[in-house]
């Protein structure tokens, strides 16, 4: 994705950027059907795609679209306070041991439960040291529309996920193991189109 890892970075990074940079990719190096994977922010973009690009589409997996929990719901919860905790790491020059460390020590705040967590509490070494390496060739810039409730500007979530045409697996974490989608939110979008096939996966983070 733009901003991310070796990739050119860009002047705006909002869901629909990252749905306009795979229709283009897929017109320019793709010339059959194409069937799409994605994670969090990944199937935002392939339910953007998919409905977009229709029967060039064959099949789409979203595992765990984050919706409007990373958009108008941020604020009230946890994530808003993650995400500025972490941005500050974003392109940092530190070695990724110690990047690691601090990201350890970095605490967001549950608006919900009025508590205080430390991020190194929910992840392990290993973890931390991927989430350092990941953030030391992040655009910082990244962090701004989701910080600024403008993640979803121009993403309609019914009219993208109606408009669905292709066979559409929804992987839905369990939003109280640390999911980002609700469990209303996914029943919305099964009722927005037939095609739409959630599976739950009780007990698993986001």
């Amino acid at each position: 994705f733009r901003g991310h890892g070796d990739s050119d970075r860009a002047a705006s990074y909002a869901v629909t950027d990252y749905v306009d940079d795979i229709c283009d990719l897929i017109h320019e190096h793709i010339p059959g059907q194409v069937a799409l994977y994605g994670h969090s922010l990944g199937a935002m973009t392939v339910a953007g795609v998919a409905a977009r690009l229709g029967h060039h589409v064959s099949a789409i997996v979203m595992e765990d679209p984050p919706l409007q929990t990373m958009g108008t719901r941020i604020s009230s919860t946890p994530l808003l306070s993650y995400f500025t905790g972490v941005s500050r790491f974003a392109g940092s020059t530190l070695d990724v041991g110690v990047l690691a460390r601090q990201l350890g020590d970095v605490t967001f705040h549950d608006p919900d439960s009025g508590t205080e967590q430390r991020i190194g509490s929910t992840r392990d070494d290993a973890q931390l040291r991927f989430a350092a390496s990941c953030l030391k060739r992040l655009d910082p810039a990244v962090f701004g529309p989701i910080l600024q409730s403008q993640w979803l500007l121009d993403y309609n979530v019914d009219e993208v996920f109606s408009s669905l045409k292709c066979a559409s697996l929804l992987l839905q974490a369990d939003h109280g193991a640390g999911g980002m989608l609700t469990e209303a939110d996914a029943s919305h979008l099964c009722e927005l189109n037939a095609n739409i096939v959630r599976v739950r996966f009780a007990g698993v983070s986001h």
